[in-house]
């Protein structure tokens, strides 16, 4: 029974037309349909206009498929796009068949992360021989020159290095999985070696002083303190709603971000954890006076979203150079005056450091982990079940003795 060379079917789109065409070709050497591509992809590499031809009309769906036949010789060749291009498809968030299907299967992934890939492959993949290379021409020394020339000429850390070498081993996994390759090829790519830099934290003196001096913005400081005092995340703390907030514990459930707005925290467990009464009165200055009265604890100018991740982490920046720890690009001047924030590897997440490195040791290492949301020890270890109510009371009283005499000395 002879078989058309392809066959065209529709799937649902943001865009406003509801849907678009898709395009599988036959294959005679296995007898079967192979893997489903976008019009707008094969579109795209035929350098053919999308204001003539649209990717929701079959006629020129049909159109494109028969075009991208001739030109290439064979069906067949439609698996053998370029390496860029099947990685750019792989980590589009509304067009990828493997992010499609982790959400159908139930498996949770985050916006912003698929968005950081798709960052990684725009800007080291694509533009490099290897991002013209056919998928299936793709090979273990190529991958390698790639990501160390990555390191010799933009100076990334090894742990940025392998973070796009993890971009680009993610669709080889799925490409093999699906047997558009033999074999992935990354396999045998050596990563880069883990950076040793720690994350710096910051002296009692520099913490009264950070404290003690005037804030620009009250959401901010009482973010840093939340931090310091309580051991949230960044995220965590922008995800609190009133309802987080109880006499003398709070509870951490959500985690905010600008991609994918609320959602569970990072090892998706919600926790209790001790709420010292300065920190909670200040919470509840903020909920007064919050313009929108909407459910957010940290508000924005905007109402229905909390305040701006980088609002935050530059006003936190701001408050270090008023205590003399400046940016790297401050002046020389002021730059005499010691090392930088950035030769300290001190960030926002350094209180949260700061919280574990000053109560570990005051109270067991398990009321410690369930505090801050660690699932192992080795995470303890690294940022160097009791019941609720006495879990809360050991924590009230490191917290008091380590961390709140240093606020108040």
């Amino acid at each position: 029974m002879a078989h058309s060379s392809f066959s065209l079917y529709k799937r649902r789109s943001r865009k406003a037309s509801g849907f678009r065409y898709y395009v599988q070709f036959w294959n005679a050497e296995t007898s079967s349909y192979e893997t489903g591509l976008s019009v707008d992809r094969l579109r795209a590499l035929l350098k053919l206009n999308s204001a003539i031809y649209s990717s929701s009309r079959k006629a020129d769906a049909r159109f494109i498929a028969q075009a991208w036949i001739a030109e290439h010789g064979t069906a067949k060749a439609s698996v053998e796009v370029g390496f860029g291009t099947y990685c750019l498809s792989f980590w589009d968030w509304a067009e990828s068949e493997y992010l499609r299907g982790l959400r159908l299967r139930g498996k949770k992934i985050g916006k912003e992360y698929v968005g950081n890939n798709l960052s990684y492959i725009r800007r080291f993949l694509v533009p490099s021989h290897l991002g013209e290379t056919s998928l299936s021409k793709v090979t273990s020394g190529a991958l390698e020159s790639l990501i160390l020339g990555i390191k010799e000429t933009t100076g990334l850390s090894n742990t940025s290095c392998n973070a796009i070498l993890c971009a680009i081993g993610k669709p080889l996994a799925e490409a093999e999985r699906l047997g558009l390759i033999r074999e992935n090829p990354i396999r045998r790519v050596n990563k880069l070696v883990k950076d040793n830099t720690k994350k710096g934290v910051l002296s009692s003196s520099e913490i009264h002083a950070l404290c003690s001096t005037p804030w620009d913005d009250e959401r901010v400081k009482a973010a840093a303190l939340l931090s310091l005092l309580c051991g949230l995340r960044l995220g965590e703390i922008l995800g609190l709603q009133k309802d987080s907030i109880a006499e003398d514990r709070l509870t951490v459930r959500d985690s905010y971000g600008k991609k994918d707005g609320l959602k569970t925290t990072k090892n998706g467990k919600s926790r209790i954890v001790y709420l010292p009464s300065i920190i909670k009165l200040m919470l509840q200055q903020l909920i007064d006076t919050n313009p929108h009265n909407d459910a957010w604890v940290f508000w924005s100018e905007k109402a229905g979203v909390p305040i701006n991740i980088r609002t935050v982490e530059k006003a936190f920046y701001i408050q270090l150079g008023k205590i003399g720890i400046f940016d790297a690009n401050s002046s020389q001047e002021q730059k005499k005056q010691g090392a930088t924030r950035q030769d300290r590897n001190i960030t926002f997440h350094s209180l949260r450091h700061l919280y574990n490195t000053l109560l570990r040791g005051a109270i067991p290492d398990e009321i410690l982990r369930e505090s801050t949301g660690h699932l192992t020890a080795s995470m303890t270890e690294r940022y160097d079940h009791a019941d609720h109510d006495s879990r809360i009371r050991a924590l009230e009283v490191a917290v008091n003795e380590r961390i709140l005499t240093i606020i108040d000395a």
